[in-house]
C-alpha cells in the first residue's frame, strides 16, 4: 500500500500526470525573454565603446545601475504579487506587468537614442537603471509563470542568447543611437506576450493556481532556503565577474563574448543532463564563489595567457549559468510552485542588486583614490 506524509502528497499522487509543454509555448517563452532583456543586453554588449565614450569606470556604473535595480523590483513582486494574482488572476497580473516592462524599456531606448552621440553620463545611467527595472519585471514574472507551465530552460535560454548576440548586432551601430532601434525589441516581446497568455493551455494552468493542488515533479524535494542561497550567490558572483571585463582594455570585448558563450553553452548543458541535487549546486557554488577574486587578480597576466583568461571566463559562465538554472528547476518539487518561484525570484534579485553595488563600490573607490 502506498504511503503518504501529508494530504498534499496524497492530493497530488491522485492528480493526472501533467503534460509536456507545447512546442509554441516553448518558442513564446524564449521570444519573450530574448526581446524584454535585449536593450540590457545592448547596454552591457557595449563595454569597449562605454569605456571609451566615457571614463574606465562608466561601464562599472552601468552594470551597478542595471542590477541594483533588480532588487526593488523583485521585492515589490514578492510583497504585492501573490494578492494581486488572487484579485485579477495570475494571467490579467501578468499581461499588466509584461505591459509596463515593454513601456519603459522603449522610453529608456528612446532617451538614450534622441541623440547623435552619447548622452551625458546622468541619462546614461538614469537609462541603465529603468531598462533594468523594465527587464528584471518582465523576468520575475516569466518566472512564475514558467513555474506553473514549464518553460524555464528556454526563457533562460532566450536571455542569454540575447547577450550574446547583442553583441555583434549593437556594434553595427557602434552609437547611441543604435538604441532607436532597440525599441522594436520590447514591442515584439509585448506581442509574444500577448500569444503566450492567450494560449488555451497556458490560461488553463494559470487559472488553477492556488485553487486545485497540482502533481509535484518526481525527485527528491529540496530545500526552498538553500535554493535561494544557491540562486543568490550565483547571480552576485555573476555581475561581479561581467564588471571585471573592462579591467582587461582590449581584451574586454573578447571576454563578453567568451561569458555569454558559456551562458549559452550552460542551457544546453542543463537541457541535456539531469538537474543536480540542491547539495551538488551548493558545493559548485561555494566552489565558484571562492574562484571569483582569481578573475580579477589575472587582468595582470601578460597576453601570452589570454586564451586561457577567455578559456577560464567561459568555463566560469557555464558553471555559473547551471547553478542559476538548477533552483529555477527544482521549485516545481515544491507544493506551491510558483510561491517558491517568486521567493527564489526575491532571491535572484538580491543576489543581483549586492553585485551591482559591490561593482559601484570598486568604481567608485578607483574614482576617488
Amino acid at each position: 500500500m502506498l504511503q503518504f506524509r501529508t494530504k498534499k502528497d496524497e492530493e497530488a499522487a491522485l492528480l493526472p500526470t501533467e503534460a509536456p509543454t507545447s512546442l509554441l509555448v516553448e518558442v513564446l517563452f524564449f521570444a519573450i525573454a530574448f526581446t524584454t532583456i535585449a536593450p540590457a543586453a545592448a547596454l552591457l554588449a557595449l563595454v569597449s565603446a562605454i569605456t571609451s565614450a566615457y571614463s574606465d569606470t562608466a561601464y562599472v556604473y552601468v552594470v551597478g545601475f542595471i542590477f541594483v535595480s533588480a532588487l526593488p523590483m523583485t521585492a515589490a513582486q514578492y510583497a504585492a504579487d501573490a494578492a494581486f494574482d488572487i484579485q485579477y488572476g495570475l494571467r490579467t497580473a501578468s499581461v499588466f506587468r509584461l505591459v509596463i516592462s515593454c513601456i519603459v524599456q522603449g522610453v529608456a531606448c528612446v532617451l538614450l537614442g534622441a541623440s547623435t552621440d552619447w548622452p551625458s553620463s546622468s541619462t546614461l545611467y538614469a537609462c541603465s537603471a529603468l531598462i533594468g527595472f523594465g527587464a528584471w519585471t518582465a523576468n520575475g514574472t516569466l518566472n512564475a509563470i514558467a513555474a506553473q507551465t514549464g518553460g524555464q530552460v528556454s526563457q533562460g535560454l532566450g536571455m542569454q542568447v540575447s547577450f550574446l548576440a547583442s553583441f555583434f548586432v549593437i556594434y553595427l551601430g557602434m552609437g547611441s543611437s543604435a538604441f532607436l532601434y532597440g525599441v522594436s525589441f520590447p514591442a515584439v516581446g509585448l506581442l509574444c506576450s500577448l500569444v503566450l497568455l492567450s494560449d488555451n493551455d497556458v490560461v488553463i494552468a494559470l487559472n488553477v493556481v492556488s485553487h486545485e493542488p497540482r502533481r509535484r515533479e518526481e525527485g527528491e524535494r529540496p530545500t526552498l532556503v538553500n535554493l535561494c542561497g544557491i540562486e543568490f550567490f550565483a547571480m552576485a558572483c555573476s555581475v561581479i565577474a561581467l564588471a571585471a571585463m573592462s579591467g582587461y582594455s582590449d581584451l574586454a570585448s573578447v571576454l563578453y563574448v567568451a561569458f555569454n558563450s558559456g551562458n549559452v553553452l550552460s542551457r544546453g548543458v542543463v537541457s541535456c543532463f539531469a538537474v543536480p541535487s540542491e547539495y551538488a549546486l551548493i558545493i559548485g557554488c561555494a566552489i565558484r564563489t571562492l574562484v571569483l577574486p582569481a578573475l580579477f587578480f589575472s587582468s595582470d597576466l601578460p597576453a601570452g595567457f589570454d586564451v586561457y583568461i577567455a578559456v577560464g571566463f567561459c568555463i566560469y559562465a557555464i558553471v555559473g549559468g547551471v547553478l542559476i538554472q538548477g533552483p529555477l528547476l527544482l521549485v516545481r518539487r515544491l507544493d506551491d510552485a510558483v510561491a517558491a518561484a517568486r521567493t527564489v525570484n526575491l532571491a535572484q534579485g538580491a543576489g543581483l542588486a549586492v553585485g551591482g553595488l559591490v561593482c559601484c563600490g570598486v568604481a567608485l573607490g578607483y574614482d576617488y583614490s
